[in-house]
């Protein structure tokens, strides 16, 4: 237990936000978890609310930027949406992001629906968690609605996990490039552990060619 309370106690006092990701082989009592700090005295205390429903097709969600607060456009809903709380739903499915920023040319922050991109990066785990049942879908989803509706951020690390998997995924938008996003996602081993603080991390992951470890953008 040492190791965990050390790597926790440094992730409460680092000057950024810090993620770290604990696979169910690597912890001592077999669950899979990741802890989530984000230096920001705004958010003490704050905690988002999605309720479940059903029969939804045809209606919206507004979507307003996390950082700055402006609509950035709507969203369609599906049909039916999970019970989020926070950044967990029903289904045990759990999303964290720290920031790493990037060129300014690949950043959409304060773009909105005007500009082709309507979700940033808090959105895109909120909207993700209505919808996931396991975090192996949860990376498709968030790459589909990020390509589908626009990725209104700078480049991100999200960990994902559930009871069974954790995964880590850097994405980013192409800014003055066009659209879309770019993205590696790839699967923690079990048995590891992994730690990101507004540093991308994956450096090598080609040749990326088993979806069940390895996913990431065409080009």
């Amino acid at each position: 237990m040492a190791p965990h309370l050390k790597l926790l106690a440094l992730a409460a006092t680092a000057s950024a936000c810090s993620n770290i990701l604990v696979t169910p082989g690597a912890a001592a009592d077999g669950n899979s978890m990741i802890s989530y700090n984000a230096d920001e005295a705004s958010l003490i205390g704050a905690i988002a609310h999605w309720p479940a429903g059903k029969g939804l097709n045809g209606t919206t969600r507004e979507v307003f930027s996390w950082d700055l607060g402006i609509k950035l456009g709507e969203v369609p809903n599906p049909d039916e949406v999970l019970n989020v709380m926070g950044n967990a739903n029903e289904k045990g499915v759990i999303i964290g992001e720290t920031t790493h920023g990037g060129l300014t040319a690949l950043s959409n922050v304060g773009k909105t629906a005007a500009n082709g991109t309507i979700i940033d990066y808090g959105n895109l785990i909120w909207l993700t968690l209505q919808r996931a049942h396991t975090a192996s879908e949860a990376v498709d989803i968030m790459v589909e609605l990020a390509t589908t509706y626009g990725y209104a951020s700078d480049m991100e690390g999200f960990s994902i996990a559930d009871k069974d998997e954790v995964w880590y995924m850097e994405l980013l938008g192409r800014g003055d490039y066009g659209e879309g996003v770019l993205y590696v996602a790839l699967k923690i081993p079990d048995g590891y552990m992994m730690a990101h603080a507004n540093q991308a991390r994956i450096t090598e992951f080609l040749p990326c060619d088993d979806p069940a470890t390895c996913r990431c953008s065409p080009d």
